[in-house]
């Protein structure tokens, strides 16, 4: 399986690097999900990244929108089937649609504000872009 948690279980809320409460908007309406190493194929060459698993529609339905700093994030769909993306409220980032197996079916690029973006797969892993200020 190319999904392997890296967080224990616990029942304390998430802190920031001063100790005090997170304060981010997902924070407010979810648990913070696990980091997970995801393991997928580009054009046949293995990939690895560390990703927040998305995987109810809470989540599904937040994103990466509203968010200043965020990880790759890996949605997960019961089925291969076409899904469709927008990046509003966004900023810029790669996603990739993938397969049963992990094999990317479609990469693009998303910037800001665009609407109606689809591919086909099971999975999408959306990766923030660097800031190009």
């Amino acid at each position: 399986m190319a999904l392997k948690s890296t967080r224990k279980k616990s029942a304390e809320p998430t802190t920031n690097h001063r100790g005090s409460a997170s304060t981010d908007f997902c924070s407010k309406f979810m648990r913070v999900p696990p980091t997970t190493d995801v393991v997928y194929y580009i054009d046949g060459k293995k990939r690895t990244i560390k990703a927040k698993i998305c995987d109810t529609p809470t989540k599904k339905f937040i994103g990466l929108m509203f968010q200043k700093n965020s990880p790759p994030l890996l949605f997960v769909f019961n089925k291969n089937k076409t899904l469709s993306i927008h990046s509003l409220f966004c900023k810029p980032f790669r996603a990739l649609f993938l397969d049963d197996k992990f094999h990317a079916t479609k990469v693009i690029d998303v910037k800001t504000w665009k609407l109606n973006i689809s591919g086909k797969g099971k999975y999408l892993l959306e990766i923030p872009l660097p800031s190009t200020k």
